[in-house]
């Protein structure tokens, strides 16, 4: 869940940049930069913070060097280091469909708007967020599920201490043969994924299938 809800707060800004600000060039040059990370594998893109990262990498270096710190440290193996990964690897799967569900506001609702004594805030709550709710649903839905299902960035941002849910149930399989208590996790995850997304379906009154198709 804050996976989801900080890959929100961090894409709502960069969709709203795309769809209502930049125009021409601009905007199809930002769409490509968002696009650009994912011409290439998790694992390629996942293996790429792990070079940053790392007590020999590139950020722990300049850190030193701007004397932040005295010596290098170890960034990696630590939940924040895990949320940055998850964030950062579905992003794109948030954005666009706030792009899509952004496009279609009519910009006259928010002049008019300001012109009858709204400010940013109330805009926001009262006009954007409604009008973007599909998008935003759509979104977190498919960040949601995603993260939830990730294995790959928890296991090697994470390290073999890491205690995501899909970890866990790798290691009751695989490691510990213990296939009664991998299924009752797996069979946990599914019901967990399913109570949460039905819920946020419920609260919003739209249908699975017509959100999957805006996402």
């Amino acid at each position: 869940m804050l996976a989801t809800l900080m890959t929100l707060l961090l894409a709502f800004p960069i969709a709203w940049t795309i769809a209502k600000i930049a125009r021409g060039r601009t905007r199809s040059l930002m769409f490509v930069l968002c696009l650009i990370p994912f011409w290439v594998s998790e694992t390629v893109r996942t293996l790429g913070w792990m070079i940053l990262l790392r007590e020999s990498g590139v950020l722990p270096a300049l850190l030193v060097q701007l004397g932040i710190t005295d010596a290098p440290i170890e960034m990696l193996y630590r939940d924040a280091t895990i949320m940055v990964g998850l964030v950062y690897n579905s992003l794109l799967f948030m954005v666009v469909p706030l792009i899509g569900a952004l496009e279609s506001l009519d910009d006259s609702l928010i002049e008019a708007a300001y012109d009858l004594g709204g400010n940013g805030w109330s805009i926001l709550r009262q006009i954007i967020r409604p009008h973007a709710a599909p998008g935003i649903v759509a979104g977190c839905i498919a960040v949601f599920m995603l993260t939830l299902g990730n294995y790959l960035t928890p296991t090697l941002l994470g390290g073999k201490n890491s205690l995501w849910f899909t970890k866990q149930i790798y290691t009751q399989f695989i490691t510990r043969f213990n296939r009664e208590q991998g299924a009752a996790f797996g069979f946990l995850l599914l019901i967990l994924s399913t109570a949460i997304v039905w819920a946020g379906l419920k609260l919003t009154s739209q249908r699975f299938g017509e959100v999957m198709r805006r996402s």
